[in-house]
Order: C-alpha cells, then sequence, then structure tokens
C-alpha cells in the first residue's frame, strides 16, 4: 500500500471517528439503503422520505451534498444491482462501528413501512453476512446471538456466492 492510500485512509478513519463520511462512503451507505427499501419491488413514499432524510442529515462536506441527491434520483430510478454491492461490502474497509450503523440503519429503513418482507430480512442476513457481521433479524422476538461459527459460515456462503456471480 503506498504512501498517499495510507493517508487517505487515516484521513478517513479519522473523519469517520468525528461521525463524518467522504462522499464514497456516503453514496456506498444511500445505496445499501436504497437496495433495502427496493428489496421487496415496491419503493413506498415512506422509504423515499426516509432515503431522502439520510441525504440530508448525512455529516459530509457541503459541496458533496449535491452530488449524492442527484444519486439517490439516479438509485430511486435504477436501483443498485444485489451482486455489485455486496462486492463493495466484502472489500469494505472500516472500522467495526461504522459497519454496524449500516447495519442498523438498513433494519430501521425496512420498519419505515411498517411491513418486514422476507426479502428484506434476505438482504440484512446478506448485508451482515458481506461484513462478517453476526446474522441480524428484523424480527424483534426471532433476534439471538449468533456464535462464531454461524457468522463465518455466513461470510463464507455470501463470499461464494458473489464470486459464482462474477464467473
Amino acid at each position: 500500500m503506498s504512501f498517499l492510500h495510507r493517508r487517505r485512509d487515516r484521513q478517513r478513519a479519522n473523519a469517520i471517528s468525528k461521525g463524518e463520511y467522504d462522499y464514497d462512503l456516503a453514496a456506498l451507505h444511500l445505496q445499501m439503503l436504497v437496495a433495502m427499501a427496493s428489496a421487496d419491488n415496491e419503493l413506498r413514499a415512506v422509504e423515499v422520505e426516509e432515503l431522502a432524510r439520510f441525504v440530508e442529515r448525512v455529516k459530509l462536506p457541503e459541496r458533496d451534498r449535491p452530488r449524492l441527491q442527484d444519486l439517490l434520483r439516479l438509485l430511486i430510478d435504477s436501483p443498485p444491482e444485489l451482486d455489485a454491492m455486496l462486492r463493495q461490502l466484502i472489500e469494505f474497509d472500516e472500522n467495526p462501528r461504522v459497519r454496524e450503523l449500516f447495519v442498523g440503519d438498513l433494519a430501521r429503513l425496512a420498519h419505515a413501512d411498517e411491513y418486514i418482507d422476507h426479502r428484506e430480512e434476505a438482504l440484512l442476513r446478506m448485508v451482515c453476512g458481506a461484513f462478517g457481521l453476526p446474522p441480524r433479524s428484523l424480527h424483534g422476538d426471532e433476534t439471538r446471538a449468533a456464535s462464531d461459527a454461524e457468522t463465518e459460515e455466513l461470510r463464507l456462503l455470501v463470499r461464494s456466492l458473489v464470486t459464482e456471480a462474477a464467473a
């Protein structure tokens, strides 16, 4: 890794620790949220409102906010492909706190329309697997701690699915 890459990574980690995003990280987070909102093949008004709120509240340089708003409009018209998004998540090398924040936001968005679709549940589990996090449930009564073996099994499964899809 070059000096410039290490420096950029340190600057990014410092900004994230302060709760700030750069455009690329905000764009990835937004893509994940749009994928969740459209997982049931129906993007409801309440979900679009939540997505717009994310764009307005995310801490990022103001010069990047119009770009993120444009990206939201594009993603609403054409949601991201799951395989491409999962590949990005597998390569995602941020601290665990940011991964937990992403997963928490996905769960909140899934609940926005007050209906949990099985495809939303599956997407959340795949994101957890891509991140190497314990699987989560959108149904509070089914939440349980996953063993390290279950977490690793899910991580390997998601990676193999993405690798097969790319081939």
